[in-house]
């Protein structure tokens, strides 16, 4: 039970966030990364089961770890401005679809991180978690 597709599509389809240069390429749903392009920002999202409510859906936690390359900086500015399109767009999705057959049903704000950094990566990075109610697609 793991909505990764909708996490992703939800912020790599937003222009603002593809303003701040989060495209497709740059969002990693899959808790890691092991190639990222060091000179350009990049949001790795992290899920972890909660609960499951019935066969098929429950909530879950998951956190978009946004990260920014500090070579090209050393402000948290586009950190924190991505912060808050994310928590704009997980606030107000409601039933939104991944291409893996699940559903990001609503989501709730928990905390945002302090400033931080990523020695491995050599980047600046904070973190946003929400709790997601999430659903399968039935299909008949």
């Amino acid at each position: 039970m793991i909505a990764r597709a909708a996490y992703a599509r939800l912020v790599y389809e937003d222009a603002a966030m593809t303003g701040l240069g989060f495209t497709q390429a740059r969002v990693f749903a899959s808790n890691s990364v092991d190639t990222p392009e060091r000179d350009q920002p990049f949001i790795v999202i992290n899920v972890d089961l909660a609960e499951k409510a019935f066969a098929g859906t429950g909530a879950e936690i998951v956190s978009f770890w946004v990260h920014w390359a500090r070579s090209k900086g050393r402000d948290y500015a586009t950190i924190d401005n991505a912060l808050l399109r994310i928590k704009e767009l997980m606030l107000a999705a409601q039933q939104f679809a991944g291409d893996d057959g699940w559903v990001l049903a609503a989501g709730s704000w928990i905390d945002t991180s302090r400033d931080l950094t990523d020695e491995a990566y050599d980047t600046l990075v904070k973190y946003i978690t929400f709790r997601a109610a999430v659903r399968s697609v039935v299909t008949t």
